[in-house]
């Protein structure tokens, strides 16, 4: 499994978070959750209101990779940087790999 995990951390509780499209929401699900490629997500917003953390897990890094290439997240991802530049929102991503063997480079 490979994991994904966001956390935006915000200025201040007045500063909007970013919010995907409906239709990136479907096709996600569509695309992704439905067909088994990515498992399950858990969000939590910290007590202050200031930290919003998302987890994705994938059933494989592959599937995660060929995700980072799909053209409607691309969009997204141009919207969502454009909307926490202009908001000051800080991101954090990390990605593991849990339960699989990385590949090694040749000796």
């Amino acid at each position: 499994m490979f994991i994904v995990t966001a956390t935006y951390t915000r200025p201040n509780i007045m500063t909007p978070w970013f919010q995907q499209s409906n239709a990136f929401a479907q096709h996600f699900e569509s695309t992704y959750r439905d067909t088994g490629k990515a498992l399950e997500s858990s969000q939590a917003i910290s007590p202050d209101g200031l930290t919003f953390t998302r987890t994705e897990n994938w059933a494989s890094r592959a599937y995660f990779m060929s995700f980072l290439e799909d053209q409607e997240y691309i969009n997204l991802m141009a919207s969502r940087d454009a909307h926490i530049a202009q908001n000051g929102i800080v991101v954090n991503i990390e990605r593991r790999l849990v339960g699989e063997q990385l590949p090694q480079p040749n000796a």
